[in-house]
């Protein structure tokens, strides 16, 4: 766009005020009431001169209470710019600060104006910087950096800002957020994030700016969004600063949010906020014409239709008085500037359709009080500055027919043809009286060339003044000679403000410096020149001949401001340094301090050192923001470099007093401050038990932490016994029948009489106040009841319990029922009915001599509390080793399970058992679960909106070895358990196992439906022993409404895997982390919370994902970084979320092998392919394989964040290819 320039321009009444043209790229304003008609509308100029000498972007105007601001970027050189604001006070335009609003180039840059304190503001990337962001303000008349000059960690682009009551804020393309927006705003002397960095799911388009409003506590920020593949579309996303918890959220209708496809190839759109309600216009790739739409609800188009009759490009709105204009490029009339109104029902013109002659470019429109400015760049090549320097020269009458002027014309280098010629020659008359006559010169011979010394003819025809008679003097010539131009780049004189230079100034010299106070911030530089035709420029500004600089900035350090001569030829440069060094700042004040804890005491202020604060015990760690009065402080909290503003890492908190110190380091580096805080962690007052054992007998019901009464019966050759009593706060202590034992050791041996015997484990929590006490009631039997092992044989006992006799009964062998193969004996107590199946050793071995992969099914038909099959460590082994599977079937249960998980091997180094596995009792049980924890199970499922449709059901294996016991509660691999669904349950929808924690919480576990021998079953799939229940309900979020993950995210939910960010809101497209996807893919494999070693150096055992992530880790689902991280607030990628979700298909025990180059070909059909990282590249390959992870049919975008919808699909593809969940019918 060479030769373009800027120009502003105004629209009034006929004979009403006056006309306001600009002359940069070109401005233009129009007065337009309501009551005023089309045809009565008048554009006129500003002012008669170009507002720039060259090229310039970005353009801007702001119209406030009567004075125009207008910025624009100029070109310095080739990719380099300089930001500049003009202001016209109703006679005259001025540049503002008299100077550049940057001390060096700049690219992309933005105004704005506080309406609440007429603050202005210029916000642009700062090449001098690394392409980070700066943002300036007009202070004194004078450009003052807010914080730093490129206060952002690495480059933007993108970018723009708005000011709301005293506060700036800006939005870029965050380079260190993988180019994703990110929203600060600079309070309290700092800048700070307005919600999540990168809070964008996609990229803004390059070449594109994003569009900043602030209404009340609402920020709006619109931004074209990069799809790929040349496509984008339009994103309005706004933040409610009073609800900082819900985070960004897009403006539009749920689960459609886009409001176009927008056209690639236009880069400009406008945005504003008017009345609260947010307007769009930008062209529509669809209509391929203009639109404007506004957001009430929902996104509507203003007006019948499009504002463009064909295309247009580069919108700019404005709104007075509840009017909105819109000033566009008109691709339909030769791409002139277009003005439109709209009149409340459809859009009109103001003006007409000729307001220029040529082409514009970037409109940007403000309307004051009634009267509309326009500023644009202009392409009309017929508007120039007015250049009269006429020379006076006489020719009398009579004079040859050519004559040449007296004198030749000797001009300096540089001179415009213009300033060289005389524009009249005077003539003498016959009657000796002299008038000028216009003369029009000719290009000279040769061709006139003001940078080339030369003698140029120029040649004249002479325009005779009306009223004069002919006598034929028509032409006239004249030599015109350029002088050399001189090629001088001395100095004269260099000096600075309040202040000598070291060396002093001499010619020659070049390089000078100055050391100044740390309250000298800024300094201005004269360069007087040898040949004052040279120029200078002084830190990047262009300065006059002798005349001090505008005010240059200076940072605390080493400044370097550069002086650089241009000689008249316009070629010879010099250059000339000046180092001036800013002393640092000793001031060590603090201008805030907070944690994330609660408020301090005392409330901080400036000059207090020392606070306190005290935290609940559930508060393992704390974060500390401290914030620095001097920005060029620097600060360490426990020891440890932290940023200024910047909450620190979390710092451990013991029970009791922490003390957290902040030391402060002025910019001088040397002065040093120190603050305290001194944080109580009250002690924890949880008197719980973890585990409650004994040495002899079973204790009913199974052990759970809220329940305190416990009973049991032992043989008679029981004597005595150890109780075993683990606390769940390691801080609690416990004693044991008054005597101090310690957590998970075994007390002393306990006498025990024939009959009842009462124990009592008290525990003391950490607070030495809160107690609890557990009542273990063991009945020992008499020795007339005590047959062999403590199983009573028709007999009775004062508490009830009766023995029936041991019969042979039936077992299955791979589907064919085996006679007498085992005995069973029923056992009935106060507490009910156990049925105890043994299985003979010796007849099943004999069987399965010669056979493998065998399934042994223990059908127990009778009615019982407690069924169990019973067999010992010898037959364990032999079972093993033949690979056979083991079935505990009863009318309502289904326990599966291979030999080989039983480990008998380390179940017998845990009883202490040696190689006497012959007298090893294995015990496999199912029994009913006890009415306490039911009715706890049912509470907790009614709390997550879940009916319990089958009754709870306790699954345990117990291992026994004369007195000793253990639990075997964890496998290597999932082990089914089969509960059968009541007739009349309707299975059409999600069904699903859930276990209840210690901590009365429901973890789902995966879960099938299937149909066995006519009978509909429940198959859960499990590493570990626990209570079982089924629970049943139908969950749905309104903004899932439509979208395309609706049904797979609804039944995730249904079957408690994933969870809304609100009760009705899941927020489907939202990225998703690192730790959440552990945290949900735990879930979703109702893998048991890790609370044991966390193995990553940047997960604490305070945070909420940390057992989710460190049992992911146990199990080898994931992996962390090579330092030692694990980056838990990191989103995922989809090359990471295959790795994890191939992993899990693993450890289902889905085998799946895939070399690198089938790898290849698997992903070979994707355009981006070559994207995919080495380390990911099977991983992603099998995921699509299996059906897991799918791509767009194009592209399989391996580097894109994870949403939360496609974290709900990915999860439940993958259970599905599992086999661990079933597909439901709805």
């Amino acid at each position: 766009m060479t030769g373009r320039r800027f120009m502003l321009e105004r629209c009034g009444l006929s004979g009403g005020k006056l006309a306001l043209i600009l002359i940069l790229m070109a401005l233009c304003a129009l007065r337009f009431p309501s009551s005023t008609h089309a045809d009565e509308m008048v554009w006129k100029p500003l002012t008669d001169e170009y507002l720039s000498d060259t090229d310039s972007y970005d353009n801007q105007i702001i119209a406030d209470d009567g004075i125009l601001y207008m910025s624009y970027r100029e070109k310095i050189s080739t990719g380099k710019y300089k930001p500049t604001v003009k202001k016209y006070d109703g006679n005259n335009w001025s540049i503002v600060s008299g100077g550049p609003a940057s001390p060096g180039a700049v690219s992309v840059m933005h105004m704005a104006l506080d309406p609440s304190d007429k603050a202005l503001y210029v916000a642009y990337r700062d090449e001098e910087n690394g392409g980070k962001a700066s943002i300036v303000k007009l202070t004194n008349n004078q450009w003052e950096p807010l914080g730093q000059y490129g206060f952002t960690p690495k480059g933007v682009y993108a970018l723009s800002m708005t000011a709301f009551n005293g506060t700036p804020y800006i939005v870029y393309g965050d380079y260190n957020k993988s180019n994703k927006l990110t929203v600060m705003k600079y309070t309290n002397n700092g800048w700070s994030p307005v919600g999540q960095e990168g809070f964008t799911d996609k990229r803004p388009a390059d070449g594109t700016k994003s569009l900043i409003k602030v209404v009340g506590h609402i920020v709006y920020v619109a931004y074209k969004r990069d799809l790929g593949s040349s496509n984008v579309d339009m994103v309005v996303m706004k933040y409610d600063e009073d609800r900082p918890s819900d985070g960004w959220q897009l403006v539009g209708d749920a689960g459609a949010p886009l409001l176009s496809t927008a056209d690639a190839n236009s880069y400009y759109y406008a945005f504003d906020v008017y009345g609260g309600i947010p307007y769009l216009a930008y062209q529509d790739h669809d209509a391929d014409k203009l639109v404007v739409l506004k957001y009430d609800g929902n996104w509507k188009t203003i007006g019948n239709g499009p504002v463009s009759a064909g295309k247009a490009n580069y919108p700019s709105l404005s709104f007075d008085n509840g009017s909105l204009y819109i000033a566009f490029q008109d691709g339909a009339n030769g791409n002139k500037l277009m003005v439109k109104r709209f009149n409340g029902s459809d859009w009109t013109m103001v003006g007409n359709a000729a307001i220029t002659r040529g082409e514009v470019y970037y409109p940007s429109i403000s309307v004051y009080n009634g009267t509309i400015y326009v500023g644009y760049q202009d392409d009309d090549t017929l508007l120039t500055t007015k250049i009269a320097k006429a020379r006076a020269f006489v020719i009398t009458y009579g004079s040859p027919l050519s004559a040449p002027l007296p004198g030749d014309i000797q001009v300096p280098y540089g001179t415009a043809k213009a300033d060289a010629l005389p524009a009249t020659v005077s003539m003498k008359w016959t009657d000796d009286t002299t008038t000028p006559a216009a003369v029009t010169w000719d290009q000279g011979n040769p061709p006139y060339n003001s940078k080339a010394p030369a003698t140029y003819i120029f040649k004249g025809q002479l325009t005779i003044p009306s009223g004069k008679q002919n006598t034929g003097v028509r032409e006239v010539t004249v030599k015109v000679i350029v002088a050399n131009p001189s090629h001088d780049t001395a100095l004269s004189d260099l000096t600075t403000d309040a202040g000598a230079l070291t060396p002093v100034f001499a010619a020659g010299t070049k390089s000078y410096s100055r050391n100044v106070a740390n309250e000298v911030s800024q300094i201005s530089v004269t360069a007087s020149l040898y040949d004052p035709k040279g120029t200078v420029t002084i830190g990047g500004a262009a300065a006059a001949n002798g005349v001090p600089s505008s005010p240059i900035s200076l940072r605390v350090g080493l400044n370097n401001i550069d002086v650089i001569v241009t000689a008249e030829d316009g070629m010879t440069t010099d250059h000339y340094t000046i180092n001036v060094s800013r002393e640092g700042s000793n001031n060590t004040a603090l201008s805030d301090l907070t944690t994330d804890a609660g408020v301090l005491t005392p409330l901080f202020a400036v000059g207090t050192t020392a606070y306190s604060q005290t935290v609940a015990h559930s508060v393992y760690s704390l974060s500390v923001t401290a914030s620095v009065y001097e920005p060029n402080a620097t600060l360490k909290i426990a020891g440890v470099p932290t940023p200024s503003g910047v909450p620190s890492a979390a710092l451990p908190l013991q029970v009791g007093a922490n003390t957290i110190a902040v030391d402060v380091t002025a910019a001088d580096g040397v002065t040093t401050g120190s603050y305290t805080i001194n944080v109580t962690r009250k002690p924890s007052s949880n008197a719980d038990l973890a585990d409650l054992t004994t040495t002899a007998g079973t204790i009913s019901p199974s052990f759970f932490r809220e329940t305190t009464s416990y009973e049991a019966i032992v043989p008679f050759g029981a004597q005595s016994v150890t109780v075993t009593a683990s606390v769940y706060d390691a801080a609690a202590s416990l004693s044991i029948n008054g005597t101090a034992t310690v957590s998970g050791t075994a007390s002393a041996a306990i006498p025990l009489q024939i009959g009842l015997n009462r124990i009592q484990v008290k525990v003391l929590a950490e607070d030495g106040v809160t107690e609890k006490l557990y009542t273990l009631q063991l009945t020992r039997l008499p020795s007339s009841s005590s047959g062999s092992g403590g199983a009573p044989v028709s007999s009775s006992t004062d508490n009830g319990t009766q023995a029936q006799p041991a019969a042979g009964v039936d077992i299955i062998l791979d589907g064919v029922s085996q006679s007498s193969f085992a005995t069973a004996e029923t056992v009935q107590t106060d507490a009910g009915t156990t049925v105890i199946v043994t299985l003979d050793e010796q007849k099943l071995l004999d069987m399965l001599d010669k056979k493998t992969n065998n399934v042994i099914t223990i059908p127990i038909t009778s009615k019982a509390d407690v069924v169990v099959g019973r067999l010992n460590g010898q037959l364990v082994k032999a079972l093993t080793a033949k690979e056979t599977v083991i079935e505990v079937k009863t009318d309502g249960a289904l326990y599966i399970l291979p030999a080989a998980f039983l480990d008998i091997s380390h179940v017998a180094a845990a009883l202490h058992a040696d190689n006497d596995l012959q007298h090893i009792v294995v015990s496999i049980k199912i029994s009913e679960t006890s009415k306490d924890k039911a009715d706890l199970v049912r509470a907790a499922a009614a709390g997550e909106g879940m009916t319990v449709v089958a009754n709870p059901l306790d699954f345990e294996i117990e291992a026994q070895y004369g007195e000793n016991k253990i639990t075997v509660s964890r496998f290597p691999g999932f082990v089914e358990r089969a509960v059968a669904v009541p007739a009349g349950i309707d299975v059409s929808g999600a069904t699903t196992g859930v276990v209840i924690g210690p901590d009365g919480r429901l973890t789902p576990v995966p879960t099938r439906i299937e149909v066995r021998s006519g009978k509909t079953y429940a198959v859960i799939n499990s590493l570990t022993n626990s209570t079982y229940a089924l629970v049943q309900g139908e969950k749905s979020f309104a903004d899932l409404s439509g979208h395309w993950s609706q049904s797979d995210v609804n039944e995730m939910a249904s079957r408690l895997v994933v969870d809304g960010v609100a009760k009705d809101r899941f927020a489907p497209d939202l990225s998703i982390t690192r730790a959440e996807f552990a945290t949900i893919m735990v879930r979703a494999l109702g893998l048991k919370p890790d609370d044991g070693r966390h193995a990553f150096s940047d997960v604490y055992a305070a945070d909420w994902y940390a057992d989710s992530v460190a049992a992911a880790s146990a199990t080898g689902l994931l992996g962390g970084y090579e330092d030692g991280s694990f980056r838990p607030n990191q989103t995922i990628t989809r090359s990471e979320a295959s790795v994890l979700l191939t992993r899990a298909l693993a450890f289902a025990k889905i085998h799946m092998q895939m070399s690198a180059d089938e790898a290849d070909k698997q992903l070979s059909a994707y355009t981006d392919a070559d994207g995919v990282a080495e380390w990911a590249k099977v991983s992603l390959a099998l995921a699509v394989k299996n059906g897991i992870i799918q791509g767009d049919g194009q592209r399989i975008t391996p580097e894109d964040p994870v949403t939360r919808a496609q974290t709900a699909v990915m999860i439940k593809r993958l259970l599905q290819q599992a086999g661990l969940i079933d597909k439901i019918n709805k």
